[in-house]
C-alpha cells in the first residue's frame, strides 16, 4: 500500500485524475531467498529469487493456489499481516520468503481506492486463484463458488440427440414469410428468430424472408 500511494502521487502530479486510473489486484505473491534466515521482516536483505513454484515453475513468483497449498500442507506456518503496507508475508523452507494478498489486505486496498476515487479495478489473474476461489471471495467480499454442472448439463437421450441433429441440419427451421421487415415480424410461441435472407427479396433492402427455429 505504501508503494501504491507513492506511485499514485506521481500520477496526480502530472494531472492524471484518480477516475482515469484502474487499480490492479494480484492473485499471486512475490518470493525471495533471505540472506539471513533470522532476519525476516521487510527491509531485510535477500540474495535472489525464491525457489520456483511446483506448478508455476517461475522463480520469484508463487501463484495464489501455490501459497495456499503451502499453508495447507504446513500448519506451523504463521503469516504476518503488515497493516501499514497492507500485505501478508511468511517464511517457509528456512530461507524462502513470500508476500501476498488475501481478503484482509484486498479490503484495505479497496478501501483506499474507493476513498481516493480510483476509476476501477482488474485482476491478474483469475486462473491463479485456488479451487475454492479464496482470493476472489476475499476481493469481492462475498461468496463465490463453482456452478453445479451436474444440474446444468442436459441429460443425453435418444430424443435429445435426435432433436439436436434436426436443429443442425435445418429440419426445425421454419420460413415465416416471403418478404417482410425482420424487425417487425414475430415468430410463433415456442419459436425463436434465427435470421433472415439478405438476398431473397428484390422488393427493397428492408424486406427479407425471416427464418424461425423451434426449441433452439
Amino acid at each position: 500500500m505504501t508503494e501504491i500511494k507513492q506511485a499514485a502521487e506521481l500520477l496526480w502530479r502530472v494531472g492524471i485524475k484518480p477516475e482515469q486510473v484502474v487499480m490492479g489486484f494480484g492473485f499471486y505473491g512475490r518470493s525471495f531467498k533471505l540472506e539471513d534466515p533470522s532476519c525476516t521482516t521487510p527491509g531485510c536483505s535477500f540474495k535472489g529469487d525464491a525457489t520456483p513454484g511446483s506448478c508455476s515453475s517461475t522463480s520469484g513468483i508463487l501463484m495464489y493456489y501455490e501459497i495456499q497449498a503451502l499453508l495447507d500442507q504446513d500448519k506451523s506456518l504463521k503469516p504476518v499481516h503488515d497493516k501499514e503496507a497492507a500485505v501478508n508475508y511468511f517464511v517457509y523452507d528456512n530461507n524462502q520468503w513470500v508476500s501476498y494478498d488475501n481478503g484482509t489486505t484486498f479490503q484495505q486496498k479497496l478501501a483506499w481506492a474507493n476513498e481516493t476515487g480510483i476509476g476501477g479495478s482488474l485482476i491478474w489473474a483469475s486462473d491463479t486463484d485456488d479451487d475454492k476461489y479464496s482470493a476472489m471471495r476475499g476481493l469481492l467480499d462475498k461468496s463465490v463458488s463453482h456452478p453445479e454442472i451436474s444440474k446444468k448439463a442436459i441429460k443425453r437421450s435418444v430424443k435429445t440427440v435426435t432433436q439436436n441433429l434436426a436443429g443442425q441440419n435445418g429440419q426445425d427451421c421454419k420460413r415465416m414469410s416471403d418478404c417482410v421487415d425482420p424487425d417487425v415480424v414475430r415468430c410463433p410461441d415456442g419459436w425463436h428468430k434465427a435470421g433472415w435472407d439478405k438476398d431473397g427479396c428484390k422488393v427493397s433492402r428492408v424486406t427479407k424472408p425471416v427464418h424461425c427455429l423451434v426449441g433452439y
